[in-house]
């Protein structure tokens, strides 16, 4: 615990192990809908022994030790295809990592009359509703998780194993659908706005002079 001398509360505690990270990969819908996430513990070896008889909120939750291929990702039928909405052709958008786009996922991609558009490189802060408004959200939500358990138990640290408890209320607090649409509103994909991005965050970067102090004092 860290404080100021002289405090006489604590408001937030933290372990002093480091953080342990995990990835989570979303995807989420302009009516306001998401399928279940896919969720990459860190690791090299895999033991799903703690994660056994676990009753999770999310429902078909993917959760694995490494890094899938894309391709593999969107080649889940059960989980990726099922999960989004049946009537064709549909739009899905993402990142222009090379990763995503491969034959494979572009076969697939026809063969489910899905097209698939990718941003720019370096926009997917303005374009990718993701980015733009659910993550930040997620974030501020998953943060007061292991807080609340931290101050309820203190000498319970925050694991993969308990995962979950931490990771389902934050989730499903975040992604619900007016977050949703807000998200895809702000980047101007749905519905549809051109002027939705502000000229000034396309500008380029301006080159910045430095002023002497004997520039600043009169």
């Amino acid at each position: 615990m860290l404080t100021g001398l002289g405090n006489r509360f604590v408001y937030i505690r933290v372990h002093a192990d480091r953080a342990e990270k995990h990835t989570l990969i979303g995807c989420i819908c302009a009516d306001g809908t998401w399928i279940p996430p896919f969720v990459i513990l860190k690791g090299v070896r895999w033991n799903d022994k703690p994660f056994r008889g676990k009753s999770y909120k999310l429902k078909d939750t993917l959760v694995t030790k490494r890094l899938y291929n894309f391709r593999v990702v969107f080649g889940m039928v059960s989980i990726f295809i099922h999960g989004i909405p049946p009537d064709r052709p549909v739009v899905i958008f993402m990142d222009s990592h090379s990763s995503h786009i491969a034959p494979e996922v572009i076969e697939l991609a026809r063969e489910q009359h899905i097209f698939v558009l990718t941003f720019p490189s370096h926009t997917s802060h303005l374009l990718q509703p993701l980015d733009v408004g659910v993550y930040h959200a997620l974030k501020c939500n998953w943060s007061k998780q292991p807080n609340s358990c931290m101050k309820k138990h203190q000498h319970k640290k925050p694991n993969r194993v308990n995962f979950y408890e931490h990771f389902n209320p934050a989730f499903i607090e975040t992604f619900i659908a007016q977050t949703i649409q807000k998200s895809f509103k702000k980047s101007g994909i749905m519905p549809l706005n051109n002027s939705s991005i502000s000229i000034e965050t396309q500008a380029p970067s301006k080159l910045t002079e430095k002023q002497s102090l004997g520039e600043i004092l009169p």
